[in-house]
């Protein structure tokens, strides 16, 4: 047997093509770009519905606001509750996730293909009819403030922030 050189990296092995599925693009009425990528031999759908709503448009003086909006969409609606949101999902067979980042907002909803009717009743909801519990903004608040406090005993945390301050000065 051959002695193995770990010294070098191994030898890239031969290039796989990859061939993107094919997608279609619309727009719908109300504006909004319908983007279908679908992939057979799955029974699941994945909806994202993407906004442009992110951090950029926070006001100077309330960072972290699209954060903590994205965060509250899914904890209540005009119709149901947070946990009532939950049950839905889960007898879709399917989970909820809502964000922000800089320059965009998501809610992404994943279920069984069978329910995508349900499923898109579910995002219109969520996306257009929140209530933003006042209970649920306290909790979200206070465990945003904890983990403020948990970062500052983090060492690769404190390092960043140093050196993004470095960076960027203001």
């Amino acid at each position: 047997m051959r002695a193995i050189d770990r010294t070098k990296p191994p030898e890239p092995g031969a290039s796989r093509p990859f061939h993107f599925p094919p997608f279609s693009r619309e727009r719908l009425g109300n504006g909004l770009e319908l983007i279908l990528a679908p992939r057979t031999g799955m029974p699941l759908v994945e909806i994202l519905l993407q906004l442009p709503a992110g951090a950029e448009r926070n006001p100077l003086e309330r960072p972290g606001l699209a954060a903590l909006t994205a965060s509250l969409v899914d904890e209540g609606t005009e119709r149901r509750s947070g946990p009532e949101i939950a049950i839905a999902l889960e007898r879709l067979g399917g989970s909820i996730a809502t964000r922000a980042d800089w320059n965009s907002a998501d809610v992404q909803v994943s279920l069984l293909a069978r329910e995508l009717d349900a499923g898109l009743e579910l995002v219109d909801e969520v996306a257009r009819r929140p209530v933003f519990p006042e209970a649920e903004l306290e909790r979200l608040r206070q465990q945003a403030l904890t983990e403020l406090l948990r970062r500052r005993d983090q060492p690769a945390v404190l390092a960043e922030e140093a050196m993004a301050d470095l960076l960027y000065r203001g």
